[in-house]
């Protein structure tokens, strides 16, 4: 679960900033699916739109957090699909920047360009003139609710792997809205927190369900949260534990924003900066990750 809590400590210690982060234990969660109160669509639903639950019609404030993740949602596709182009284009290198060119799988390795594209189209119709949700899609549910009580300060959202169901929390909220809303000239050069939006956040939510990494073809696994933020994700693709990139959600959402921007920006952003931030979203927060664990049964937290 993504948080914000400083730890600049971390990089005066000496040789920090080129080191991938220890592995950090994991917190798990298991929690009974409540029954939700289903709610209108927003007024112009996109196809195959996410489900609303628990959002009150009479209160102007759900109804205006509702249209707001309506709004993040609306652009999701289109990120989604400039990941895809950008993986499948071999000239593009943008992909060696996240990932290694091979993945291990049971009995050798395959073309990492080719399993990443496959994750991603779990969840995208191959249409690339009109990018659009598949109908799975329509089965997730955001729910207005903290329905598993799982908010901090600086928790973003969090997402129930199994049932498909996920909450924005305030700070969520608080992020821009939609990738949309992300003006060119203020990103500078370099890939950075600055591309993060409510858009960003919904890619990586929807990275933990079920229905992604654990059905893609080829699956190596559940993807889960090995860590964060853009420079430690680049770091992990460059390190001894490479191969947690493929189940590692920041990492598929890094890919996704980096190649939207290229696209929508009309240039090629350079390498991130390895900032303080990058370990306050690695190293000191997983600690407080309600997240998978393979020995729990269904019903655990995947967090953002």
């Amino acid at each position: 679960m993504k948080t914000s809590t400083l730890v600049a400590s971390l990089v005066a210690a000496a040789g920090l900033v080129n080191a991938i982060p220890a592995p950090q234990p994991v917190v798990t969660l298991t929690v009974v699916p409540i029954a939700a109160t289903s709610s209108p669509y927003p007024d112009k639903p996109v196809t195959n739109e996410i489900q609303y639950a628990n959002y009150d019609e009479k209160s102007d404030t759900d109804k205006a957090t509702r249209t707001k993740v309506h709004n993040a949602f609306v652009p999701w596709a289109a990120m989604m699909q400039k990941g895809i182009e950008s993986v499948a284009n071999s000239d593009d290198k943008t992909f060696d920047r996240w990932f290694p060119p091979t993945v291990k799988v049971k009995g050798g390795s395959i073309d990492a360009r080719g399993y990443v594209s496959g994750v991603y189209r779990q969840l995208l119709q191959p249409d690339p003139t009109t990018p659009k949700p598949k109908a799975t899609v329509a089965t997730i549910v955001n729910d207005k609710d903290d329905y598993a009580k799982t908010c901090k300060t600086n928790t973003y959202a969090y997402f129930t792997r199994d049932i498909g169901r996920f909450h924005v929390c305030d700070k969520g909220l608080k992020q821009p809205t939609a990738a949309t809303d992300i003006k060119c000239q203020d990103l500078g050069t370099q890939v950075s927190s600055k591309m993060e939006s409510l858009t960003s956040t919904i890619v990586h939510e929807f990275m933990h369900w079920d229905k992604t990494g654990d059905t893609a073809p080829n699956s190596v696994g559940h993807i889960t949260d090995v860590i964060y933020g853009a420079g430690s994700c680049s770091r992990l693709r460059d390190g001894g534990d490479k191969q947690k990139t493929f189940i590692n959600a920041d990492s598929y959402m890094w890919m996704a924003v980096n190649a939207y921007y290229n696209s929508i920006c009309g240039k090629s952003f350079g390498d991130p900066y390895i900032t303080s931030e990058d370990f306050e979203e690695s190293d000191a927060t997983l600690l407080e990750s309600p997240e998978y664990d393979v020995n729990v049964s269904s019903g655990v937290l995947a967090g953002v």
